[in-house]
């Protein structure tokens, strides 16, 4: 997960991700994302959606990078 987060900082983008057990949830809120959604999918149970958005100093400093090089 870091080097995911790592690629969203630098590129300035959320990491998505979606899990069917509330036990592997658990684990990658506790990882620093956050829980976004639940959704029921009838008999096959649950979907967990989760975000981790890019931190902000790292995403302030994409978009400084990105406007001095135009």
């Amino acid at each position: 997960m870091d080097i995911a987060f790592a690629e969203g900082n630098r590129l300035g983008v959320p990491v998505i991700l979606e899990t069917d057990a509330k036990s592997k949830c658990d684990k990658y809120v506790h990882l620093g994302m956050e829980l976004a959604g639940v959704r029921d999918i009838g008999e096959f149970g649950k979907l967990y959606d989760l975000i981790k958005k890019p931190d902000a100093e790292k995403q302030q400093s994409v978009s400084t990078e990105a406007s001095t090089s135009k």
